[in-house]
């Protein structure tokens, strides 16, 4: 996740034998320059709707993020930058944060 940066490079700027694998790049002074580089499931200028980025939280709530991601071997024990389990029922979020919605019980008699 890049994003609130400033400067002419202040986006996601990459070498020809990069790879981007889930990343976002939203709301920064300078523009985004893959060159020759590949990106899958990527959001580069596309709102992500950060949860709360005025207290630090930028878990993506865009549907375009929430489950979209593409799964590498390694998520499988990995953890998100809070912590938490890259993998969510075996989909990952693109961003670097796993999206995990408030839990809300329903009683039905």
């Amino acid at each position: 996740t890049v994003t609130g940066n400033t400067g002419a490079h202040a986006g996601v700027t990459s070498v020809s034998t990069a790879q981007w694998f889930n990343c976002i790049s939203w709301d920064n002074e300078g523009t985004d320059s893959l060159g020759g580089a590949t990106s899958t499931t990527c959001l580069f200028g596309v709102d992500p709707l950060f949860k709360r980025p005025a207290k630090g939280d930028y878990r993506a709530t865009s549907p375009e993020c929430v489950r979209k991601g593409t799964v590498r071997d390694w998520m499988a024990t990995a953890q998100d930058l809070a912590g938490q389990p890259r993998l969510s029922r075996g989909k990952v979020d693109i961003g670097c944060y796993q999206y995990s919605a408030t839990a809300m019980t329903i009683f039905i008699r």
